[in-house]
């Protein structure tokens, strides 16, 4: 949860005009995607708890919720990755342009 909300910070403060395009851009799928991530891990959290209610009467359905558990948080992991890997490859670019002196240095 922690790294989904640090990325989050990350991509919703930059002040790096590709990334404010890409936030107005594709405001819908971001916040649709935001909040997918952010639902699914509270489930996976969740999950593990009521797999241990259930889990001395039905091991079965114990099991299977501490699997899915750790197949959301795999899976959203990954989405969160590279959403981080995405924001952070569009500063990179602004930074080597400042470095080259391509980009204005009132915008770095």
């Amino acid at each position: 949860m922690a790294v989904a909300t640090f990325a989050a910070g990350i991509m919703y403060q930059s002040t790096d005009n590709r990334v404010v395009t890409m936030r107005a851009k594709f405001m819908d799928q971001l916040r649709r995607n935001w909040t997918w991530i952010f639902c699914s891990l509270l489930a996976a959290t969740m999950l593990p708890i009521l797999g241990l209610a259930v889990g001395s009467t039905f091991p079965q359905w114990g099991v299977a919720a501490a699997l899915v558990a750790a197949l959301l948080v795999t899976t959203n992991l990954l989405r969160v990755v590279y959403l981080l890997r995405l924001i952070l490859l569009l500063e990179s670019v602004r930074v080597e342009e400042h470095v080259r002196g391509q980009a204005p240095a009132d915008k770095y």
